[in-house]
C-alpha cells in the first residue's frame, strides 16, 4: 500500500472512522460511508495514485437520471458547480449523477488533504441532494 494511503488510514483509525481499504494494482482504494441529513447514505471512494502524488475522490450513483430528464439535470449540475466550484458534478456513462474531487498530495499532506476533501464532499453532496432530486421530480 502507498505511503499516502497508509497515512490517511492512520488518520481514520485515530478518529475511529470506519472504512474499507484494498490495495489494488492500479490505485489503492478506500471506501467510507456516512449518513446525511438529506440523503440516506453517502458512499465516498478514494483512489490513491500508486505514484503517491494524487488522490481522486468519487461519490457514485447519487441519483439515476432517466433519459427524458438528462437536459434538466445537466443544467442543475452546472448550476451546482458554479456554487460549489471545487466539487465537480457530472452524469457518468450510466446516466447517474457522480461527484468528483481530485487533489495533488504528498505523504505529508495525504491525511489532512483527504480528510478535508472527505468532509467538504459529504457536506456539499448532502446540501445539493434535494436540488438534484427536485430536478428529477419536476
Amino acid at each position: 500500500m502507498q505511503e499516502t494511503t497508509k497515512r490517511f488510514l492512520q488518520y481514520m483509525d485515530s478518529e475511529q472512522i470506519k472504512y474499507e481499504a484494498k490495495e489494488r494494482e492500479e490505485k489503492d482504494w478506500v471506501g467510507v460511508k456516512y449518513n446525511g441529513n438529506n440523503i440516506n447514505t453517502i458512499s465516498i471512494q478514494f483512489f490513491f495514485d500508486l505514484g503517491g502524488k494524487d488522490v481522486a475522490l468519487r461519490v457514485f450513483t447519487i441519483a439515476k437520471v432517466p433519459q427524458n430528464k438528462t437536459a434538466d439535470m445537466l443544467k442543475t449540475l452546472n448550476e451546482l458547480m458554479v456554487e460549489y466550484r471545487w466539487l465537480r458534478f457530472y452524469l457518468d456513462a450510466d446516466n447517474e449523477v457522480t461527484a468528483s474531487y481530485d487533489a495533488t498530495i504528498t505523504a505529508e499532506t495525504a491525511a489532512p488533504v483527504a480528510k478535508e476533501l472527505m468532509f467538504r464532499t459529504l457536506n456539499i453532496v448532502d446540501e445539493c441532494y434535494p436540488r438534484i432530486m427536485q430536478t428529477l421530480w419536476a
